[in-house]
C-alpha cells in the first residue's frame, strides 16, 4: 500500500452526511434511561452540544441531569452498545443521506492520492452506520471516534496512530488536515497544530469557522478542487483572507 503524503480527517454530521433527527435523539434518550436511569427532557436542545465527542456529550448531559461524571465515564461502553443497538434497529428511520458533492469530492481526493480518514464525535458503530447509509463507507481506510475522549483534540492522536498502523509506516502529524462544518472541528485542528478546512453546510457560518481558525472555508464539498489545491500547496498556503473555490 502506497503511503499518501497528505491525509484528510473528515467529520461526519453535516460534513459528509445529514440525518438522524428525532430518531437519533431518541436513541440517546433510551441509552440514558436504560444505562444511567435518567430522563432526557422532551424539550432537550441539542444545539449547545453539537460537535462534541460522544463521550463528552454523555458526560456533560448526564451531569446536567445529576449523574456524576465518573459514573458516566465508567458506563460509556454500555451507553455505546445501547445507542448503537437502537440506531441499527431504527436505521431506516434515521434518514441519513450524503451531503452535496460528497462522492465526487472523495473520489477526486482518492485520485489525487490523499489518504481518507474519519475524525468524528460519533461512536464507531454509529459512525460506520451513517457512512454506510450514505453509501460512502468504502472510501475510508482509518478513523478516530467519539469514545476516545471527551476532548476532541485527543482524536487526532488516535487517528495518527491508526493511520500509521494501517499504512505500516510512521505518519507525521503535519501530514493531516481536518475537514468539518463546526467551529469545534476548526478549534480541534488549531489545538492539534494541523490544517483546518471549514464547510458551510452545518450550523456555523463563514465567520464562525474563520474565527475558530479555518485555513480555508468552502460553501459545500462541491468545491472540492479548493481542497485539492490546498493539499498541493505549501504549509499554510491559505490565509484566512484568501479563500478560493
Amino acid at each position: 500500500m502506497t503511503t499518501p503524503n497528505k491525509f484528510a480527517l473528515f467529520d461526519i454530521d453535516y460534513t459528509l452526511t445529514r440525518g438522524g433527527g428525532t430518531t437519533f435523539i431518541e436513541g440517546h434518550r433510551v441509552a440514558l434511561r436504560e444505562v444511567l436511569e435518567v430522563d432526557l427532557p422532551a424539550d432537550f436542545d441539542l444545539t449547545p452540544h453539537e460537535g462534541k465527542t460522544a463521550a463528552g456529550f454523555f458526560v456533560d448531559v448526564a451531569e446536567e441531569l445529576g449523574v456524576e461524571r465518573e459514573k458516566t465515564i465508567k458506563n460509556l461502553g454500555s451507553l455505546e452498545t445501547t445507542l448503537t443497538k437502537f440506531c441499527l434497529k431504527h436505521a431506516d428511520e434515521l434518514g441519513v443521506v450524503p451531503m452535496p458533492g460528497v462522492e465526487k469530492c472523495l473520489g477526486a481526493m482518492q485520485e489525487e492520492g490523499v489518504g481518507l480518514g474519519i475524525l468524528t464525535g460519533n461512536f464507531k458503530g454509529i459512525a460506520h452506520l451513517k457512512l454506510r447509509l450514505g453509501g460512502i463507507d468504502d472510501y475510508f481506510s482509518f478513523g478516530a471516534y467519539g469514545d476516545v475522549s471527551e476532548n476532541r483534540v485527543d482524536l487526532v492522536t488516535a487517528a495518527e496512530r491508526e493511520a500509521s498502523e494501517v499504512y505500516g509506516t510512521f505518519v507525521r502529524r503535519d501530514q493531516f488536515f481536518i475537514v468539518g462544518d463546526s467551529w469545534r472541528d476548526m478549534q480541534c485542528a488549531r489545538e492539534a497544530g494541523i490544517g483546518a478546512i471549514g464547510v458551510v453546510t452545518g450550523p456555523n457560518n463563514v465567520e464562525d469557522l474563520d474565527e475558530a481558525g479555518a485555513d480555508l472555508v468552502i460553501p459545500t464539498l462541491e468545491s472540492y478542487r479548493a481542497i485539492i489545491n490546498f493539499t498541493r500547496g505549501p504549509e499554510n498556503a491559505y490565509s484566512r483572507n484568501e479563500r478560493r473555490n
